[in-house]
């Protein structure tokens, strides 16, 4: 889903479970500034994907194309994406090593929004930190102050931060909020919480607060990582669970508040671990856990074994497919585990679908299918019981999204990479294209 590299030091071990975490005013003063010269292309140009049927016939079309920004001199990457109404924001992050060999700690988060008049994005506003960078966000409304509060997980230099505490290596949850009458960034409304470890890997809504993971890009100690409960206004941390190396949160859909139940994906060494139905309120607690990678057990009746372990810095990432299965059942969630492929978390025996490099998956519940992003690999469409069609049974290859063909448009050349590490899906036909150094891609499938 993301790359993070972790090119920052760690040398402590993490608390079972720390608390006195709150907002301060970091030493190194602001890091943000207005990124100019942001350029968006129309574009219309569409391909279909029949599967082994026309009556199941998939028709995308790309509608925009949004150019990297460059930072400092840096080429950034589009690495996700989150839609609230008819806004869009992208976060990017770089790539790239400076002259000794240490990661870029360079990022920003664009806006985009749909005008319903063209049916077309055009881009609003951008902002960029010149000493962190954060690979998912997630976006709430607030109606009375007239803000879409954007908070990001990622990381920041702790040498530019000037953060005090205990085992923080540059992990952060940042908030920005967007103004959406004006459709400006309002950089004065920034707060920062710093976090234990390397890398804020992960951010979901849940119960009325944020659930934040952490984790080092390792799988093992010092260093550890874990999952935090922080409140809105990213005071302080009210809850905290040790997890070695956590990767991925996602809520569970159909649970109101205020209870919640999650799943998250974290890793000890080279084992990659779901826990799933954590019951979240007041406290984080742990229900029932399914580790990857290890001898089989039984839990809940049923028999989980295990799956090779490749496991580098990439990160993985967790999707809830509802038409699969119930919102609690193993087989509605669906891990994506880099170079072991896709799975289902009933089943760590058999990848039920293995193209490449499994950076992220998402659902689409409109068609019935899953996005399997393979980065450079391409995005494979495979289908699910939702999907229909008498030809084809559930994770049957449906197709591959078909890259543009038309790279020159109005004069302008879109760049040749077509490299999609996650999708966003929303408002049941539109997508969103995480494309790292090739952009960002908007489509809408008809």
């Amino acid at each position: 889903m993301k790359k993070l590299l972790f090119g920052l030091s760690a040398v402590a071990l993490l608390a079972s479970c720390n608390r006195d975490v709150e907002a301060t005013e970091p030493t190194g003063g602001d890091n943000l500034a207005v990124v100019s010269g942001m350029q968006i292309v129309d574009m219309n140009e569409g391909f279909t994907i029949t599967g082994k049927s026309a009556a199941t016939a998939l028709n995308y079309t790309y509608i925009n194309y949004g150019f990297p920004p460059n930072v400092g001199g840096v080429d950034l990457e589009a690495v996700s994406s989150v839609s609230i109404r008819d806004v869009v924001f992208v976060t990017w992050h770089a790539l790239d090593l400076d002259g000794g060999g240490d990661p870029i700690t360079v990022g920003a988060l664009s806006a985009y929004k749909y005008n319903t008049s063209t049916g077309k994005y055009e881009h609003k506003h951008t902002i960029s930190f010149n000493d962190a960078e954060y690979y998912e966000a997630v976006a709430n409304m607030n109606s009375a102050t007239g803000m879409y509060e954007v908070f990001a997980a990622g990381q920041r230099d702790p040498d530019a931060s000037g953060y005090l505490l205990a085992n923080h290596k540059g992990a952060v949850v940042t908030r920005v909020d967007y103004n959406y009458i004006t459709d400006q960034w309002d950089l004065s409304s920034k707060r920062e919480l710093p976090l234990p470890s390397s890398a804020a890997t992960g951010i979901a809504a849940a119960a009325g607060a944020y659930y934040v993971t952490t984790g080092n890009g390792t799988g093992a100690g010092p260093n550890i990582g874990g999952v935090y409960r922080v409140d809105y206004n990213l005071t302080n941390v009210s809850a905290a669970q040790s997890l070695t190396d956590a990767l991925a949160v996602e809520t569970h859909p159909g649970v109101t508040p205020p209870s919640a139940n999650m799943t998250f994906l974290w890793r000890d060494g080279s084992q990659l671990n779901v826990d799933y139905n954590y019951l979240v309120n007041q406290t984080l607690h742990a229900n029932v856990g399914y580790p990857f990678n290890s001898a089989p057990l039984t839990a809940d009746g049923n028999i989980v074994s295990g799956i090779g372990a490749d496991i580098d810095n990439e990160r993985f990432d967790i999707t809830f497919t509802v038409n699969t299965g119930t919102t609690t059942s193993l087989d509605s969630i669906i891990i994506a585990a880099g170079d072991n492929g896709m799975y289902l978390a009933s089943d760590l025996s058999t990848a039920k679908a293995s193209y490449g490099y499994c950076y992220s998956t998402a659902y689409d519940p409109g068609a019935g299918v899953v996005y399997y992003c393979s980065g450079e690999g391409g995005v494979y469409v495979i289908a699910t019981a939702a999907f229909g069609g008498v030809l084809s049974s559930d994770w049957d290859l449906v197709g591959i999204f078909a890259p543009p063909s038309n790279t020159t448009i109005g004069g302008t050349t879109l760049p040749t990479n077509f490299d999609i590490k996650e999708i966003n899906v929303y408002q049941s036909n539109k997508l969103t294209l995480a494309g790292g150094i090739g952009g960002v891609y908007f489509m809408e499938l008809n």
